[in-house]
């Protein structure tokens, strides 16, 4: 009984995230865009998180420059496997320079 208590407890929490977020949370991100693990990804880390920005139109360059936008939790897993992925993605370059130079 004990060893399956623990099992148990030691699954949930692997299985449970720590924050989850909601399909369809509005979410706003700002920092530098960069190449993701999978080609033709980008992800932005802002904050605790990284941002799977992929989805923009117009595509989001990789060109020194910072971002600051919007989306929607897309929810389910995505061909890129990092980042919250996001829909309905609203941006603009900023100021901010970023060593974002694509591969």
């Amino acid at each position: 009984m004990r060893i399956s208590t623990i099992f148990l407890a030691t699954a949930l929490a692997i299985a449970v995230p720590a924050v989850s977020m909601a399909a369809g949370q509005l979410v706003r991100f700002h920092g530098c865009p960069m190449a993701g693990v999978q080609k033709e990804c980008v992800v932005v880390r802002s904050g605790r998180f990284t941002y799977n920005v992929t989805a923009a139109l117009p595509k989001i360059q990789l060109n020194g420059r910072g971002i600051v936008g919007r989306g929607l939790v897309a929810g389910g897993v995505s061909s890129c496997m990092q980042g919250v992925g996001l829909r309905g993605i609203s941006y603009t370059y900023t100021r901010q320079r970023c060593p974002n130079i694509p591969r």
